[in-house]
């Protein structure tokens, strides 16, 4: 059986900072667990990054642009499906 993700709820918010952000089109970024979730607010759905395997303790919008960044230690990077 497989599952899939159906909503996040909650964000980081001991272990980093920072780590709630607007994109460019009002659109809101975050970090829960080692998920970085776009929250559209105009439709209410949410986009998923699931790339990291361990907290997102960073994370940043690049103004006018359509891209963000969160980093990882080469040695915790996962291959997983965005």
């Amino acid at each position: 059986s497989h599952l899939q993700l159906d909503w996040v709820y909650g964000f980081n918010s001991k272990v980093s900072r920072q780590t709630v952000q607007y994109t460019h089109q009002g659109d809101v970024l975050y970090s829960a667990g080692s998920l970085c979730v776009l929250f559209n607010l105009a439709s209410k759905t949410q986009t998923y990054l699931n790339a990291h395997s361990d907290i997102v303790t960073c994370l940043r919008t690049a103004p006018k642009l359509e891209t963000g960044a969160s980093p990882v230690s080469e040695e915790g990077f996962s291959h997983g499906n965005p």
